[in-house]
């Protein structure tokens, strides 16, 4: 047995016990996959609303902000993870006992184990319908350059003389919506925490934050899977847990049996 710091910053005996290692690639890695795209896709709901407060300050105040952010959406995921990791050791140990008494395991069954890539296996499946999204982006990303705004109302009062309304004639022309114009909406929402750390007043930064758009929209996601890999860790506190509290018993058990022969002494 190891040492194990535990939830509560004490050192603990470790007490692993055997379990059957799953399979890292079932339809149940994808289906709690979805439960990751869906975090991704309600952060992106939420930035949309958010995106002025997070866009507040300058320089160091901003990047700590949205640090800040970044930081507790991949605690949340590193949470999530630990607690699934948990629970598929468990139900590998389940499924352990049952081999040992001569039973079959049945694929469904190997599917709810743990195994150690599984977490990254189920992060990837989650956030793969954005990955190809900033991919695609990536490769149509062009640097934005400034675009003139819209006129005054006042300014309409002398587009009636000819030579006013062709010198003004390109601030009517309308921009066409292209897609490479809506990926970008969409990518700089998934990532809008990047984009107020890269800066959106900076064309270059952006244009390099959108090249890099496949491997950021990874990022967080990951620490599921870092997450995943502690549950053979948090399972063994468990045991530990248990068996301090089995040991305790015994000794309150001890203690009151001794009081009622010492009791029963004192009568006789």
């Amino acid at each position: 047995m190891t040492m194990l710091k535990a939830r509560d910053g004490k050192q603990r005996k470790e007490s692993p016990k055997p379990y059957v290692p799953g399979t890292p690639l079932s339809k149940l890695a994808v289906k709690r996959g979805t439960r990751i795209l869906a975090y991704l896709l309600i952060s992106a709901f939420l930035f949309l609303f958010l995106g002025q407060l997070m866009s507040l300050g300058q320089g160091l105040v901003r990047v700590l902000i949205n640090l800040v952010i970044l930081m507790a959406f991949a605690s949340l995921l590193y949470m999530e993870g630990a607690k699934i990791g948990e629970d598929d050791v468990a139900f590998g140990e389940i499924a352990y006992s049952r081999r040992e008494n001569g039973h079959t395991i049945p694929r469904d069954d190997l599917a709810r184990c743990f195994h150690p890539i599984k977490g990254f296996v189920t992060a990837a499946a989650g956030v793969l319908p954005l990955f190809l999204v900033c991919l695609i982006f990536a490769f149509m990303a062009q640097k934005q350059v400034y675009r003139l705004g819209a006129l005054p109302d006042w300014v309409t009062a002398f587009e009636r003389d000819r030579s006013v309304q062709l010198a003004l004639a390109y601030y009517h022309e309308t921009m066409p919506v292209l897609p490479e114009n809506i990926l970008r909406v969409l990518v700089r929402l998934l990532l809008f925490p990047y984009v107020s750390i890269f800066g959106p007043e900076n064309a270059d930064a952006m244009l390099f934050m959108e090249r890099l758009s496949p491997l950021l929209v990874l990022l967080v996601p990951s620490f599921f899977g870092v997450g995943y890999l502690r549950g053979p860790a948090q399972r063994s506190m468990v045991h530990s847990d248990i068996a301090k509290n089995a040991k305790r018993r015994v000794r309150r058990e001890k203690k009151a049996r001794k009081k009622r022969v010492e009791k029963n002494e004192r009568i006789i």
